[in-house]
């Protein structure tokens, strides 16, 4: 047992501290369980706080999936958009035959091509970052 005024250790049988002169009639004496309530309700009360923290990190994944998802949608989209401009500006073709302008074209449409596979991977790499964030703790 510990003085409430000065904090020096009293045995259980003694009415006043030695170092204070306090009387300790005064103080009302608790039942001996009711540090092991205090304990059992920290016990609870940190059950519950890892629980809302779980509950919290599977929000956030599954937050972070869905928008990763939709931006890899969007990726993919604007890819295809591209790589079917890229074919379009392939397939121009001159009036006499075969010429230099078609040959630009025709790079050019492997050009637009290759920019939507580098899309595509950015999309890929942008939601793989999001998901590692989902998964942060």
């Amino acid at each position: 047992m510990f003085c409430p005024k000065c904090g020096s250790q009293l045995e259980e049988s003694q009415k006043t501290c030695n170092q204070c002169n306090f009387d300790l009639a005064m103080v009302e004496q608790e039942p001996s369980n009711t540090s092991v309530g205090v304990i059992k309700n920290i016990a609870v009360h940190k059950a519950s706080s890892e629980s809302a923290k779980a509950n919290i990190n599977v929000i956030k994944l599954i937050s972070f999936s869905i928008i990763a998802v939709v931006i890899l949608i969007m990726f993919f989209n604007a890819a295809s958009s591209i790589a079917k401009g890229g074919l379009g500006i392939m397939d121009i073709q001159s009036v006499g035959g075969k010429t230099l302008d078609e040959a630009y074209y025709r790079e050019l449409g492997s050009i637009y091509a290759g920019y939507a596979n580098v899309v595509r991977a950015l999309g890929v790499f942008c939601a793989s970052v999001l998901v590692s964030l989902g998964l942060k703790k």
